[in-house]
């Protein structure tokens, strides 16, 4: 029996390719998983720092004119 004939008769070629895709769409998902969660907190630590800047800008021009 060939290797191809011994996969279709216990697997079902379908079924491997159905497992073959799926592991690549799981890795795929993976990766833009890792992605949005690293864009995530680069986008949160420009905020804070936006804010902390715009925070030490309202204290400093209080302080120079507090009326």
């Amino acid at each position: 029996m060939q290797n191809s004939e011994w996969a279709n008769s216990n697997y079902g070629l379908d079924g491997i390719n159905i497992l073959v895709r799926s592991n690549i769409n799981k890795t795929t998902l993976d990766v833009q998983l890792l992605l949005r969660n690293v864009f995530r907190k680069q986008l949160a630590d420009l905020i804070i720092g936006l804010l902390g800047v715009l925070r030490c800008r309202t204290a400093l021009r209080w302080r120079a004119d507090p009326s």
